[in-house]
């Protein structure tokens, strides 16, 4: 089965994830002991401190600089693709450029709901909008890490969602997470790693385990996002479906 990582934070130097191009390495040396074969890279987009256009240029010098690292380290056989960790702020509506920070080659966003304020109606309105509006499907960031009402509710409304791999490896949240799973609504696993010598990937290969057969599903719909599921169905991969109601 071919593992795929839809959260991370690889990239050197493109946010707090990683502060150089050896912690990169260090971070796809781990990934790649633990099965990984494919990543995603997320770097954070914070509306009030980014500038789209700034933002881009700066991941795509972090990407060169990583896949020449890569090249000379043995690590070809890792696939990087590019995407972005939006946070949800109160101006975000105001870019409307928002599609450029989706997974490359979709329209769909991994979007990180606001940790520093109370939840009110205006976040669920916003993820409606940027929906609706701009025609983008919201991928919720480490659902795991939401209180239980507001974490239902935004699966309520029909959203994807992805959960961290260490929430699997806590027994206080796996329960809640399988759950999850087994209802159909976190369809991507993530190691949102940072740093060079931080447990992640060892919690992603264990999360994996802890998955069992789901695994295969969670996987294949990363596979598909990414482009990769034709490849999928030429090896006798499950093809599950599913989607959202926007």
């Amino acid at each position: 089965m071919k593992l795929i990582d839809m959260h991370s934070h690889i990239l050197p130097e493109a946010d707090h994830g990683s502060d150089s191009v050896e912690t990169s390495i260090e971070q796809l040396k781990r990934a790649r002991k633990a099965g990984v074969s494919v990543i995603l890279a997320t770097p954070h987009f914070y509306y009030h401190s980014d500038n789209i256009d700034d933002f881009l240029i700066r991941r795509e010098k972090s990407y060169r600089k990583l896949k020449k690292a890569m090249s000379e380290n043995g690590l070809d056989d890792i696939r990087i693709f590019l995407g972005a960790e939006v946070r949800l702020e109160v101006d975000l509506l105001k870019e409307t450029r928002l599609s450029k920070l989706c997974i490359e080659g979709t329209n769909k966003l991994l979007l990180e709901m606001p940790f520093d304020m109370k939840w009110t109606e205006w976040i669920y309105n916003y993820v409606f909008e940027i929906a609706v509006k701009y025609k983008i499907k919201p991928i919720i960031a480490h659902i795991d890490r939401y209180e239980d009402k507001p974490a239902k509710r935004l699966i309520d409304m029909g959203l994807e969602a992805q959960i961290n791999a260490s929430s699997l490896c806590r027994f206080s949240s796996r329960m809640k997470m399988m759950k999850y799973v087994k209802g159909g609504a976190v369809k991507y696993l993530g190691s949102d790693v940072h740093g060079p010598k931080s447990p992640e990937y060892n919690e992603f290969e264990k999360g994996v385990r802890i998955l069992g057969k789901y695994a295969d599903d969670i996987m294949y719909n990363s596979a598909r996002v990414l482009g990769l599921a034709d490849r999928a169905e030429e090896n006798g991969e499950k093809n599950i479906g599913g989607g959202l109601i926007f």
